[in-house]
């Protein structure tokens, strides 16, 4: 990774057995150390690995927002 990657969207449940929150948030520190905090974004729900609030209509429309802003 170098300062110049593209930014990153992170989305975890803090429910998830698979994949620990903890993993989430370790790579979103990782990722903001080298290429900075302001491109890195971390979305948390209440909720498993994946489910209902990863498909909602609200969550669908920030990820395209998210990629409005960053996709050029």
């Amino acid at each position: 990774m170098t300062p110049d990657d593209p930014p990153f969207l992170i989305q975890h449940g803090n429910l998830d057995c698979t994949v620990p929150l903890a993993q989430g948030q370790w790579l979103n520190d990782e990722l903001s150390a080298v290429v900075g905090p302001a491109s890195v974004q971390l979305d948390v729900f209440d909720a498993g690995h994946g489910g209902g609030p990863f498909r909602s209509e609200q969550n669908i429309q920030a990820v395209l927002e998210f990629f409005a802003q960053h996709i050029y």
